[in-house]
């Protein structure tokens, strides 16, 4: 005889509110429970007496309805079970109050109705609001059927036919989502699916008896091992496990002996044949178990990825064996499963397939590939079953390691103001690029070097181009000339850019007199354009206009010239030499403190002495006003010294 090491489906918890009680403390909250744990578990085993107190409350049953195998009582697992008296008149229940709002829910009960007539009968009722319905004789005679409501309180139907005598094991896997994947399940025969919107649903309780008096019919249903679950489903019972310890062997025909000669009843499973009685017939069906097929193994127990960097993959093998001898029969791969909700594990490949047959010794194997999207530890199991009910599980875990980047691409000055120079003569300045990650990250690669504004700006040289890289800390240089040929206020943009899509930018200004050679254009406005909404304006008003249009216009409105401002407020200067009497700045759009702009901002470019504000009244020079930063004790006065400061 060959011992089978099947694993238990069920940790028996019977301090079920001590368990939600911890789970509410600091440091417990909000964590979720582990695939094995349980809000309500089998019911003999949730106390050690047999009696109504296994439930948390119930309606209209007293303890004569519980009890041990007899003629009054079945049971499939434990010790006691559960006899619901059915007729036409006379509501009877227990509940199970232990869930908490779940949006994820899993249940599986085990129910014989060879006592009850052909009537249908609302056999479980998840509340609130009746999520999910469990119906027997629905819509026809030995059907089960299962009702779910969909968000809007739309009906959807899943129905197994016909499903036979006996005890039958009944699962139901439910979840709040827009699109749900609710599972039907009877005996694990096969799983009925179908896709509801359940989404802002969530399950607080279990009713399960006669709940709808009005449509049943007469008799008796017997009820038992009822596990109710969070994220694992539990599965059928390992049939012939007599004395519950997860372990087909002599011990299990032992424990069925006992019953059979009155010494003990059986803790765990006995009725082997599921025939409803306890008898030398399941002595026969546990030899028959231990006499046919070899031990199911997994190996390695656990396999640890270790760190694996987000966006790639690393996949590893587990080794599933028949580890029986000579004399065994072949095993039968029945299922293999991935415990868990997280995609960054997945069942890739290998030999092992369901069907597959495994002859004693031999070997097939799982490929699990581990892929991380985020920098946490992911867990999962993997699960493999044989059709002669043994189970074995092994663990998954590795750690995603975020990927190596670039580091930040940096350039310094980020502004930089040339001496006053005469028209004709040059000056150059050098600007600073560089890597300024550290030894955990890329190098740069330098994509673009551009500059724009006013063509009294150049490079001139340095040692940064196209296609430099820069390795963490290292820098290279632009050399910038101003080289004015025309008196004025003159500026340019510098900006650089690297092939990981970052960018940066530098602004250098200048400005330029004749030396007394040059006349001033006529007309010309002393207002440097490219400083009003910068270091004027929006260095006093605290927020820039961003991303707005910039349009220098003549009296007439027609636009001499336009320009945008950028990220930071800035915009290049318009050619003084453009600039005539009666001319105004105009500034739309954008956004300003993170809202649309939608009004205009208009500075008249005419008398030195005498600039004034056309109307209509800007927001931004309001808001200033309004926050102190421009003395006048009328709204008038204010725009006169705002324009005044703007000249200055």
């Amino acid at each position: 005889m060959t011992k089978k090491n099947i694993p238990q489906n069920f940790t028996p918890v019977r301090l079920i509110g001590l368990l939600f009680i911890i789970l509410s403390l600091p440091g417990f909250a909000g964590q979720s429970l582990d695939s094995t744990r349980i809000f309500d578990q089998i019911f003999a085993d949730r106390f050690d007496s047999c009696s109504l107190q296994n439930w948390s409350f119930s309606s209209n049953l007293t303890d004569a309805n519980v009890g041990q195998q007899g003629q009054s009582n079945r049971r499939y697992s434990g010790e006691c079970g559960l006899r619901i008296p059915i007729d036409s008149t006379t509501f009877r229940a227990i509940f199970d109050d232990e869930p908490v709002a779940e949006d994820i829910f899993i249940v599986r009960f085990y129910a014989n109705f060879d006592g009850y007539d052909d009537q249908e009968l609302l056999l479980l009722d998840a509340s609130p609001s009746s999520r999910f319905q469990i119906r027997y004789n629905h819509p026809s005679a030995n059907d089960i059927s299962l009702r779910v409501f969909d968000a809007d309180g739309s009906e959807n139907f899943l129905t197994i036919e016909n499903i036979g005598y006996g005890w039958h094991s009944i699962e139901v896997v439910w979840e709040a989502s827009p699109s749900a994947n609710v599972i039907l399940s009877v005996n694990e025969l096969n799983d009925l699916g179908m896709v509801v919107n359940t989404a802002g649903h969530s399950i607080n309780s279990i009713a399960i008896g006669n709940l709808f008096p009005g449509i049943a019919g007469n008799g008796y249903v017997d009820i038992d091992a009822y596990d109710a679950r969070r994220i694992s489903r539990p599965g059928r019972l390992l049939v012939g496990d007599a004395n519950n310890d997860g372990v087909i062997d002599q011990s299990d025909v032992d424990a069925v002996m006992d019953e059979i000669n009155g010494i003990a009843f059986a803790t765990g499973q006995p009725d082997c044949n599921e025939d409803g009685a306890v008898d030398m017939l399941d002595v026969i069906c546990i030899e028959a178990l231990l006499d046919s097929h070899g031990q199911l193994i997994i190996e390695p127990s656990q396999i640890n990825f270790g760190q694996v960097d987000i966006g790639t993959d690393w996949s590893m093998d587990f080794t599933v064996r028949n580890d029986g001898g000579g004399d065994d029969l072949p095993l039968t791969i029945d299922s293999i499963d991935l415990l868990s909700d997280n995609p960054a594990f997945s069942i890739s490949g290998g030999t092992c397939s369901i069907g597959a047959e495994l002859a004693p010794g031999s070997t097939c194997t799982i490929e699990v590939t581990y892929a991380p999207e985020s920098p946490i530890t992911h867990n999962a199991e993997v699960q493999v079953t044989s059709a002669d009910g043994q189970l074995v599980q092994a663990g998954v875990t590795g750690t995603g390691l975020p990927a190596a980047m670039p580091g930040p691409l940096d350039i310094s000055p980020p502004e930089w103001e040339f001496d006053e120079l005469e028209v004709g003569s040059e000056q150059s300045t050098i600007l600073f690029v560089s890597n300024y990650g550290d030894g955990d990250d890329l190098p740069l690669t330098i994509s673009s070097i551009d500059i724009s504004g006013h063509a009294a700006f150049s490079f001139s040289g340095g040692t940064c181009s196209t296609g430099t890289e820069l390795a963490p800390g290292i820098l290279c240089t632009i050399e910038v000339t101003y080289a004015p040929a025309t008196a004025g206020s003159h500026s340019a943009l510098i900006q650089v850019s690297s092939a990981d899509g970052q960018s940066v930018e530098s602004q250098v200004f200048g400005s330029a007199i004749s030396g007394g050679n040059e006349p001033e254009p006529p007309g010309a406005s002393p207002i440097r354009t490219n400083l009003l909404f910068q270091d004027r304006f929006e260095a006093r008003g605290e927020s820039p206009v961003i991303f707005a249009t910039v349009e220098l216009r003549d009296a007439n409105g027609q636009v001499r010239a336009a320009t945008e401002s950028n990220v930071l407020g800035h915009f290049p200067a318009f050619v003084s030499s453009l600039i005539e009497p009666g001319d105004s700045i105009v500034v739309y759009g954008g956004l300003w403190r993170g809202t649309p702009f939608a009004g205009e901002f208009r500075l008249l470019m005419a008398d030195p002495a005498a600039p004034q504000i056309v109307t209509p009244i800007t927001t931004l020079v309001s808001a200033v006003a309004a926050r102190g930063f421009i003395d006048g004790e009328t709204p008038a006065e204010r725009l006169v010294a705002a324009v005044a400061w703007l000249s200055d």
